[in-house]
């Protein structure tokens, strides 16, 4: 690629996000590499840090940034109570211009979701709510060592709904050991019986560290039929299509315009901004993430800096290589902007180098995306191609 006149296109022009994560859990699911705390320290001594984070980082940047959208995530932000989480949109509100229709969601646990919380969240301005399901099978739910119910689910669903939230996202894990197309069949018929407005489907990944990895290595369990795995994610399409859900991202289907407008920034290289341990951030040509211990959280904040780790300045090769990963994920790559910013012609180099898996694109003018066949593989089509 030609380095001259580098100028990439970080979407500038479209307003950044904010991401809050709070580590702690009560249990921490043996499939979970994120990074969470199972001893719930004092939420009330975090949160003093956390906006304290944000006050250092207005300092610094010395501008206050326009968002529209905030996303707290974890760990388990419902643990936060009304109290916790005012002064932390106080604080962002008097450090960030919020944009009067922001999208402002709340990750929750159906175990920790309690229904006087929710009043108070909406009056704080909380108007997505994505709830860790997972499954509404009790036997798989205590394979994955849930701490809740299929039932505690379905009455944190009541208690969303009874408060006036209608922006409703629900976690999903498919693939596990175990697991029936049958059983996949009631998962996806109970999610769009309720009306979720937004559905996350995950495979079981089973990540180096956990101990569901662990227990594989040792024979304890085993790896679901590769056959098996294909019918569940076309079953998981064939279904949520049906239901007038759109897939705008491998993982992700809404119904019209409810698709996660945060989520949507990191894959459209949008910029955004991390606060918490372990929270990444992204501006311009800059990658950076906080540190994952919670005592040099603590005492960087206290030394009034930053928590930042270490950052990478992104090359225009890597942010190539990210374009094509995030962007054939989701809606697509639009030849017109590659050229431009990469000086490559992208459709040309898919028919003409890899005529072996043209059958797997769908070319609307400048647009490349993915059919349902090459979702399924998307991984190996992108690596076919960076390589």
């Amino acid at each position: 690629m030609n380095s001259q006149n580098f100028k990439i296109n970080f979407n500038v022009d479209k307003l950044p996000g904010l991401y809050l994560h709070v580590p702690f859990c009560i249990h921490k699911c043996f499939y979970c590499d994120f990074f969470s705390l199972t001893q719930v320290q004092d939420l009330d001594y975090f949160v003093q840090n956390l906006v304290q984070e944000i006050i250092i980082f207005k300092k610094e940047h010395n501008t206050k940034y326009a968002i529209d959208t905030i996303y707290f995530g974890g760990g388990t932000p419902s643990l936060l109570n009304p109290k916790n989480l005012e002064i932390i949109m106080r604080t962002l509100d008097d450090n960030f211009i919020l944009n009067p229709s922001s999208e402002i969601t709340l990750e929750a646990n159906p175990g920790t979701l309690e229904s006087l919380y929710l009043q108070d969240y909406k009056k704080l301005g909380i108007n997505r709510i994505s709830l860790g399901v997972q499954t509404f099978n009790d036997n798989q739910l205590k394979f994955l060592q849930r701490i809740h119910t299929s039932e505690q689910s379905i009455e944190a669903i009541n208690k969303i709904r009874e408060t006036g939230i209608d922006n409703l996202s629900i976690d999903l894990i498919y693939g596990l050991p175990n697991q029936t197309l049958e059983n996949w069949k009631t998962d996806l018929s109970i999610a769009t019986q309720i009306g979720a407005e937004h559905i996350s489907a995950y495979n079981l990944i089973y990540e180096d560290g956990t101990p569901l990895k662990k227990a594989l290595q040792k024979g304890k369990i085993k790896l679901i039929d590769e056959e098996l795995e294909e019918k569940l994610y076309f079953e998981l399409i064939n279904q949520l299509s049906e239901n007038q859900y759109v897939q705008y991202e491998i993982s992700n289907f809404a119904k019209k315009g409810f698709e996660s407008k945060h989520n949507s920034k990191y894959w459209e290289h949008i910029p955004y901004f991390g606060f918490g341990p372990s929270s990444h951030s992204f501006f311009k040509n800059i990658r950076s993430w906080n540190t994952k211990k919670i005592n040099n959280y603590y005492s960087s904040i206290e030394n009034h800096k930053l928590p930042v780790e270490n950052k990478e300045i992104l090359t225009k090769s890597d942010l190539f290589i990210e374009r094509i990963m995030l962007q054939l994920r989701a809606k697509g790559l639009n030849n017109n902007e590659i050229l431009k910013e990469f000086d490559i012609d992208i459709l040309k180099v898919i028919k003409e180098k890899f005529p072996e898996i043209n059958e797997y694109f769908i070319i609307n003018e400048n647009l490349i995306s993915i059919n349902a066949k090459g979702k399924y593989l998307i991984n190996e089509i992108i690596l076919k191609i960076l390589n």
